[in-house]
């Protein structure tokens, strides 16, 4: 057994777990954003050597401070309207990573996936549905 605290160790899974996520070639956008929300929940980061979760993210992850929070609120998005890892990265597949957060954003309740497809899926830049028949 290691001679580290137990706070230590968590937190070196958490890297692991974290750096696997992120440095995955063709890892699910849609793990990658569980993966940091987990972390963000799992450990007190005021009481590790990083002292907040913004300072431990500019240290050990591979990604910007605006990426990780859209990220992380997908993540509670996806918790919220009680979807699985599986239907989200059908959601997806079927519509493209931005249109899927825009319509997560836009939702006032949980969809099928093939319901939200369907919806999302000409999602305007201006978050706009277009009209049937246009």
């Amino acid at each position: 057994m290691s001679n580290e605290k137990p706070a230590t160790q968590i937190v070196a899974g958490v890297i692991k777990k974290l750096t696997a996520s992120v440095n995955t070639l063709g890892f699910s956008k849609v793990r990658i954003a569980i993966d940091l929300d987990w972390a963000q929940h799992v450990v007190n980061w005021t009481l590790t050597k990083y002292g907040s979760w913004h300072n431990f993210c500019d240290q050990e992850i591979l990604l910007s401070m605006s990426t990780i929070s859209r990220y992380t609120l997908i993540a509670r998005l996806i918790k919220k309207f009680d979807y699985t890892q599986a239907e989200a990265e059908e959601m997806v597949a079927g519509v493209g990573w931005n249109r899927f957060f825009d319509g997560l954003m836009l939702m006032k309740r949980k969809l099928k996936p093939s319901s939200f497809i369907d919806r999302y899926k000409n999602l305007s830049t201006d978050q706009t549905i277009p009209r049937k028949g246009r």
